[in-house]
């Protein structure tokens, strides 16, 4: 797998990591946890487990997914050589582990919106 789009897909994943460190020292102590139609129906303190699972849990969830991707990826290849289904243009592959770190950086972003309004 070329070096470049899994470095891509590093950078992308570790986006919502630093975005979780630069919000929860502006946090109040006291944040929403849980939203039921973009209202919080659900409170926590910040220093408590559920206060720092709602705002790492995805970022934590981003730089897993990109190792597990990245690792996984040549069986892949493997498999669908194996099956006779090459690959006609293997950067269609190869896009996965960026494109899965964007989805999960705009959930974040997302979920940090929701957080930072209603607090």
């Amino acid at each position: 797998m070329p070096q470049t789009l899994h470095k891509i897909g590093l950078i992308i994943a570790f986006i919502p990591l630093a975005i979780s460190l630069v919000v929860f020292p502006l946090l109040p102590d006291t944040i929403p946890t849980h939203f039921s139609s973009g209202t919080p129906d659900a409170w926590s303190d910040k220093w408590g487990a559920f206060g720092i699972t709602a705002l790492f849990a995805l970022p934590l969830m981003s730089l897993v997914m990109c190792g597990i991707l990245y690792r996984t990826a040549p069986s892949w290849y493997r498999i669908a050589g194996e099956a006779g289904q090459a690959f006609k243009n293997p950067k269609h592959m190869e896009m996965i582990i960026p494109s899965v770190a964007a989805l999960i950086l705009i959930m974040h972003i997302m979920t940090v919106c929701l957080l930072l309004n209603n607090v």
